[in-house]
């Protein structure tokens, strides 16, 4: 129906299907933007986040996806920059403020918030089977699949963690470092029991 919004992502860098001109974009090329965006902050501290940010507000406007869309599930990474900008910037003995560690921190934590984002808008464009197929003429056949999987381990996290967290929260779990700490481990179990099912999946074609 006209007017109405777009739903919502399912889960933290999950597929959402469109015809935008990147939805309709080379793997290869979208693969490239991600590159091009995550090591600009790493190549150029500071200054290098402004072109992949213009990147990927870029991006974000012809896929049609919000922002703040991007930054689904961003919180933990979020407080886990703010923690390392505090340990690089924070002296104990004696107590003082590293200004180069403070800028050196934000520059990395600014960084890998950006790759985050970068990461969702690729998921969200791209499916694995669109990955494989973009890269197989680059990479050969069993590479590109190797990689295609490699990658979609990423939107499959976030999605455990998701259900993780709504479990948890099905349960009167509340959100804190305890939360961290009960969700990981379900999280990292899940991966776990999915990497058996794809190993057997494959294994079960490979018999054909």
């Amino acid at each position: 129906m006209a007017g109405m919004r777009p739903p919502a992502l399912r889960s933290p860098w999950s597929y959402r299907p469109g015809n935008s001109p990147l939805h309709r974009a080379p793997a290869a090329l979208k693969l490239l933007g991600l590159l091009v965006i995550s090591t600009l902050g790493l190549i150029f501290p500071l200054w290098g986040i402004i072109p992949g940010a213009a990147l990927l507000i870029l991006g974000a406007r012809i896929a049609r996806i919000r922002l703040r869309e991007l930054f689904r599930g961003g919180r933990t990474v979020l407080i886990m920059m703010l923690a390392i900008v505090l340990l690089r910037a924070v002296k104990v003995f004696p107590p003082s403020l590293d200004w180069t560690g403070l800028r050196e921190g934000a520059a990395l934590g600014l960084t890998v918030i950006l790759s985050f984002c970068a990461g969702a808008l690729l998921f969200s464009v791209s499916t694995t089977a669109e990955l494989r197929e973009g890269l197989e003429p680059f990479l050969g056949r069993r590479f590109s699949l190797a990689f295609a999987l490699m990658l979609g381990f990423l939107p499959r996290f976030f999605e455990a963690w998701e259900e993780s967290r709504s479990a948890w929260a099905a349960r009167a779990g509340k959100p804190g470092p305890a939360a961290l700490f009960t969700l990981l481990p379900l999280t990292l179990a899940r991966m776990i029991e999915f990497a058996g099912e794809l190993a057997e999946a494959l294994e079960s074609r490979a018999l054909r």
